[in-house]
């Protein structure tokens, strides 16, 4: 858009419902407040504007000004899915400890289905909040990735079709379709780690970017961003596959307390996770470290060490 600054008054343009007013004076004194206007998802149109810049027209004289806008992708949302984000981002997940979780699963009538459905509902809401809120923040350079989008849209799918069950009672039909969207949620986010590992790559290869180099501030942004959103994944993961096994949706495994066991080999699942990680550093980065593993069990020295949790 081209504007004359000789001309005191409103210039109003509509962007997908959303309405740029900016008030000229002569000394065009805009700039900041128009950023700042539009500092959240435009609705329905899968953009937001990250920033406004100003620059004289050359060709029409210095009294005219081109506008030009910049804009970030965005996952399409609605005003009604971000007014349920911001709700919800001001509620801080429920801590669950190892203890409660062996105490629901095993003591009979502790906490009934119904009971589980409303406080996982409710809680994967919060958890999924907090996770897209904090997605939405990751740097502009893995942002604007096409792999970091697609987890990221996902995962509005997701929270989008789980806020239908948000106000709807315990009854067997709703409890049925809730874990069914339970047991679809967990196959359509299943790879979420390799394609951001892939979104990471093509990051890298754009931007000339070294995810070896420790003191890069790019890349220690991204490891913290990356291992935030993992972490929050590992909790909803527990909660679902809690009331999943619980209450025998899932198929149990023996000798555990819905996804706890009580005598969890330290020494396996460190192993475990290192192959899992091994295979995906070497399948998207070419290479992987070794694993140097040492245990020693002070109280029992002739046995492994064991613990009450996650395997």
């Amino acid at each position: 858009a081209v504007v004359s600054t000789q001309s005191k008054q409103w210039y109003q343009r509509r962007v997908h419902g959303s309405v740029l007013a900016i008030k000229y004076q002569d000394g065009l004194q805009v700039g900041g407040a128009v950023s700042k206007l539009f500092q959240r998802p435009v609705p329905g149109g899968g953009r937001r504007l990250e920033s406004v810049s100003f620059c004289k027209d050359g060709c029409r004289g210095e009294n005219y000004y081109n506008i030009s806008r910049n804009y970030a992708t965005a996952a399409p949302t609605s005003d009604y899915v971000d007014k349920k984000l911001e709700y919800f981002i001001k509620i801080s997940p429920t801590p669950i400890s190892i203890a409660e979780f062996i105490e629901r699963g095993q003591v009979p009538g502790k906490l009934s289905e119904a009971e589980s459905y409303t406080h996982l509902v409710q809680e994967a809401l919060v958890r999924l909040s907090h996770m897209i809120s904090e997605m939405r923040q990751f740097p502009n350079e893995l942002a604007e990735q096409k792999d970091y989008q697609r987890v990221l849209s996902e995962y509005l799918l997701t929270y989008t079709k789980l806020l239908h069950f948000e106000n709807k009672e315990a009854t067997t039909k709703n409890i049925r379709e809730a874990v069914e969207l339970l047991i679809d949620r967990k196959a359509r986010h299943r790879d979420t780690v390799p394609t951001m590992a892939s979104a990471c790559m093509d990051m890298k290869d754009k931007y000339g970017v070294s995810l070896d180099e420790e003191d890069c501030a790019l890349t220690k942004s991204v490891q913290y961003c990356l291992d935030r959103l993992y972490l929050s994944r590992i909790s909803l993961n527990m909660l679902t596959n809690q009331h999943l096994m619980v209450h025998g949706y899932k198929k149990p495994v023996k000798a555990q307390i819905g996804v706890i066991d009580p005598l969890t080999d330290l020494e396996e699942v460190v192993r475990h996770a290192y192959s899992d990680a091994r295979f995906l550093c070497e399948q998207c980065y070419i290479a992987a470290p070794l694993l140097n593993l040492r245990t020693h069990n002070l109280t029992s020295p002739n046995n492994s060490v064991s613990v009450v949790h996650v395997p």
